[in-house]
């Protein structure tokens, strides 16, 4: 079967760039970590809590799948698409400003805001494999490989702005490990992304 009467080149270029968004995200936090550890309350159990709040949002869709499985998708799927962009990246631009802001629980200090927009950065994440996927396939299946080429380039891009940061940069100096000030902080590294 033949692709080249159905493929728009434009079309093309957006589903990678809709994908590249709707996964960007996630990679935003991730990339971010080795730096986040070190300057919020949670230290290394934060790299323990965003793994769980990342699965905990999985139960969050299960009604979403469920309804569908029994109703097909809904009329106005592509309502909920733009709702998912929309959380998603509103929740990694406050997340760009308010990461470091800090609240008190139980007398300790903890990053709340911060592990609340998680939370919707995760949703989003999940969210998008669930009705994006079924959304392009069902519309044209010509931009599936679209799809996936925005996949691979939301977790690529993110990487290499990390490296160019200077994230996870150490050296050692008599055998102790000295982590260097990365070129930018979480803040310009956020937005930037």
């Amino acid at each position: 079967m033949s692709y080249g009467s159905k493929l728009s080149c434009l079309k093309y270029i957006l589903v990678i760039l809709f994908n590249t968004g709707a996964w960007f995200h996630i990679m935003t936090v991730v990339v971010q970590m080795p730096l986040l550890v070190f300057r919020l309350p949670e230290s290394w159990s934060l790299a323990s809590i965003v793994p769980v709040t990342y699965t905990v949002t999985l139960v969050v869709f299960m009604p979403y799948v469920i309804w569908r499985h029994h109703h097909g998708p809904p009329d106005l799927e592509w309502r909920l698409v733009y709702c998912i962009l929309a959380v998603g990246t509103v929740a990694c631009l406050m997340e760009a400003f308010i990461w470091d802001i800090t609240t008190t629980m139980n007398g300790r200090q903890t990053s709340l805001a911060f592990l609340i927009l998680v939370g919707f950065i995760c949703l989003a994440h999940n969210m998008s494999g669930v009705v994006f996927l079924p959304y392009i396939a069902r519309v044209q299946d010509v931009y599936l490989s679209a799809y996936y080429t925005g996949e691979g380039l939301a977790h690529l891009t993110p990487a290499l702005l990390a490296m160019l940061q200077g994230v996870g940069k150490s050296h050692c100096v008599n055998t102790t490990s000295l982590d260097e000030e990365p070129r930018f902080s979480v803040r310009v590294g956020e937005s930037g992304l």
